[in-house]
């Protein structure tokens, strides 16, 4: 058996302007190189939708996000 990390959707377009992020991201960063270094898989999973909005699901709340402006475009340098 594999262990594996997922870490999932912190990304600055979900993080910036959180006050939780500054209690989150820090303990998560040092948590990373340790994972790696015990031999477990760091995955990153990061919600983004193409600039065409032809991979938009339905709904107001997936609008919205697209709306919003680039934050959560594909290519975007929220998404790193």
């Amino acid at each position: 058996m594999t262990t594996a990390l997922i870490v999932g959707d912190v990304q600055r377009g979900i993080t910036d302007g959180y006050p939780f992020a500054r209690q989150v991201v820090p303990p998560l960063a040092g948590l990373l190189p340790r994972a790696r270094e015990n031999g477990a898989l760091v995955v990153f999973a990061h919600f983004a939708l193409r600039d065409n909005g032809t991979d938009l699901p339905d709904g107001a709340l997936y609008r919205s996000f697209f709306d919003a402006g680039t934050a959560f475009h594909e290519g975007s340098p929220a998404l790193n």
